[in-house]
């Protein structure tokens, strides 16, 4: 996945890399799984309230106060934005961590390490 991102009309795109397999039918003519997802080429997009929806049963641990002090200059990050957007790639990134994991012990047990 090369680009993962919200963009200005509210839609989260995400980029499979060329040549990639990513089982959710992006590119090659191939349609979605997700009947909800609307897809173009490489490119997988999701509202705000579907990507959201992702985020499953990831808890909330930052409370009010921790997430104004993410805020930058120039970024007014809200509770909703942490819950809504970040959430779910937070766990987007845990299962890829967990699949690359699960990989290197399939490969070490193959190799007998």
């Amino acid at each position: 996945m090369q680009g993962a991102g919200p963009s200005e009309a509210g839609s989260l795109h995400l980029e499979q890399p060329r040549g990639a397999s990513s089982g959710l039918g992006l590119g090659s003519g191939v349609t979605s799984s997700y009947p909800w997802a609307m897809h173009s080429g490489n490119y997988l997009q999701l509202n705000r309230e579907e990507w959201s929806a992702l985020r499953a049963s990831t808890p909330m641990t930052l409370e009010e106060d921790e997430v104004l002090a993410l805020r930058g200059i120039n970024s007014q990050i809200s509770t909703a934005d942490v819950e809504e957007v970040f959430l779910p790639m937070s766990r987007l990134f845990n299962l890829y961590v967990a699949a690359s994991q699960g990989l290197h012990q399939v490969t070490d047990t193959f190799l007998g390490k």
